[in-house]
């Protein structure tokens, strides 16, 4: 995304030889508890080819990060989109500790671009759960003028549906 480059930046020295700069903007983040969360991270033309990370905390240390590019786990995977230049952290089994500061990383000569990451977890028994026959037939009740169903992305997507 070519805002990125736009945004303000802030640099500072990490340690004796190694410098960081992160963007003023904030990537807000929400999930359920026990369910994913998946974070978009754009970043400029040109680093295709560079090392994507998400680490949570203040990134001092290698502890501080969570996956890299060339590598998941079970909580959390990476995607690199080179095309959309974008790369995708999805965040699996959410719980209440996940919620906090994360930041998007791609590591370069240099200093590293960093983008913040708020991410804010809640409890999923504000859901409802539904049976598919249900579901159905509220669409169908609910439908537009043109006779397609309603859109209630949301709720479904976030909720699970028996």
């Amino acid at each position: 995304m070519a805002t990125l480059l736009r945004s303000r930046t802030a640099c500072w020295w990490r340690t004796w030889s190694a410098m960081s700069c992160v963007t003023s903007d904030v990537i807000p983040v929400f999930g359920y508890v026990s369910s994913a969360a998946r974070v978009s991270c754009p970043y400029p033309a040109g680093y295709e080819d560079y090392e994507k990370y998400l680490c949570k905390n203040d990134c001092n240390d290698d502890d501080d990060v969570l996956v890299k590019s060339k590598g998941n786990s079970n909580k959390y995977s990476i995607y690199d989109d080179q095309k959309a230049l974008t790369f995708t952290v999805t965040i699996s089994h959410l719980r209440f500790d996940d919620a906090g500061k994360y930041w998007c990383g791609v590591t370069r000569t240099g200093n590293d671009i960093y983008t913040e990451v708020k991410l804010e977890v809640a409890n999923a028994t504000t859901c409802l759960t539904v049976s598919q026959t249900k579901a159905k037939v509220f669409l169908r009740q609910n439908s537009n003028k043109n006779g397609s169903p309603l859109s209630v992305g949301n709720l479904y997507r976030r909720c699970q549906v028996s």
